[in-house]
């Protein structure tokens, strides 16, 4: 995709997550947004799917049911860090995972990324995407150089 088209599927991608989170009635905590679960049209308009782990919000933000699940829900490599730690997602927890999906969008790289070399196992090491991204924030020399 060249950078225009890519801008507008993060653009339309946004607007569905800001319809589930603000407009619809009641608003929808997706807790699994990834780029798997953005569909694009023949015109590559960007639509937000798979609500099956979606819960409704009440009208304060908390969730209308057990805001602790049994278990951890959605995809690895998209958790917030709260949501990976206490278990508790919330809407900012949505919006890391669009901001992994805009990560993915800019570098074309997937939200965990398989390195080579052998560690103890023998096996390869798995990065971040947003680790990756991060040492480039503070560095941009490292940006320049790849």
């Amino acid at each position: 995709m060249d950078r225009a088209t890519r801008v507008g599927v993060a653009l339309g991608a946004a607007r569905g997550l800001e319809y589930l989170h603000e407009a619809a009635a009641p608003r929808i905590l997706h807790r699994d947004i990834k780029s798997t679960n953005i569909l694009l049209d023949d015109r590559f308009r960007a639509r937000i799917t798979d609500l099956g782990m979606a819960k409704c919000l009440m009208n304060d933000g908390v969730t209308s049911c057990s805001s602790s699940p049994a278990r951890m829900l959605g995809t690895f490599g998209y958790f917030a860090p709260e949501y990976a730690i206490v278990g508790k997602a919330s809407l900012k927890s949505d919006v890391f995972s669009f901001g992994v999906v805009v990560l993915e969008l800019i570098t074309g790289r997937q939200p965990v990324h398989k390195r080579g070399g052998a560690g103890a196992s023998g096996a390869g090491t798995d990065e971040s995407l947003v680790m990756w991204a991060t040492s480039r924030l503070r560095d941009s020399r490292l940006v320049v150089a790849e």
